[in-house]
């Protein structure tokens, strides 16, 4: 039994965080290479400066102070820890970018029939994008059985902003508010080191 709980409760996050090999396409509101980076100075290592959440303003750390920027909301739960709020970006082959970060995010538990963040867990990313000048999308349909709530709610994951010395992704997911499951937009904006 403790197997297969710790296979659903940690492995298989991580597997499917190392899934996502995707870009995004200038159609849903996607990268495109920025006129003054070129391929190489977009190259190093970023660290996380903000999170924005598109929805409704939460209390994640129950505070009593509900808000839209995530970040300050994270450090205050069990489970943040500042060194993975670092993203790189390696050059592969000729243009191909690739884009790796760690997404915080909430743990979700039901109790007495409320949602509330047991902890902060963290989301490896890869995200490829072949072609810098024509980036493009895939959409991650999960599955809705996945024991984390949060998990289960991810649809997609996408660089939607790349500039010489900064980096967007977008995760397309759903945030509790007042015990309701809300739709949005999370984005973590990255600046280089």
């Amino acid at each position: 039994m403790k197997i297969e709980y710790y296979t659903a409760k940690f492995i298989i996050p991580a597997i499917v965080g190392m899934m996502f090999c995707m870009g995004c396409g200038k159609d849903n509101g996607g990268a495109s290479m920025p006129q003054d980076a070129t391929v190489q100075n977009l190259e190093g290592e970023y660290e996380l400066r903000r999170v924005l959440w598109s929805g409704t303003l939460v209390d994640l750390d129950e505070d009593g102070t509900a808000t839209n920027e995530l970040l300050n909301e994270f450090q205050n739960i069990i489970g943040y820890w500042e060194p993975s709020n670092r993203s790189s970006i390696t050059i592969r082959e000729e243009s191909a970018i690739n884009v790796n970060a760690r997404l915080p995010y909430p743990d979700y538990r039901s109790a007495d029939g409320k949602y509330v963040v047991s902890r902060l867990n963290y989301l490896p990313v890869s995200i490829l994008i072949t072609d810098p000048e024509h980036p493009y999308y895939d959409t991650i349909d999960f599955n809705s059985d996945n024991p984390d709530l949060f998990l289960s709610s991810l649809e997609e994951a996408c660089v939607s902003e790349l500039g010489a010395s900064s980096l967007t992704v977008r995760l397309s997911c759903s945030l509790f508010v007042d015990d309701a499951e809300e739709n949005g937009y999370v984005y973590y904006f990255y600046d280089k080191l």
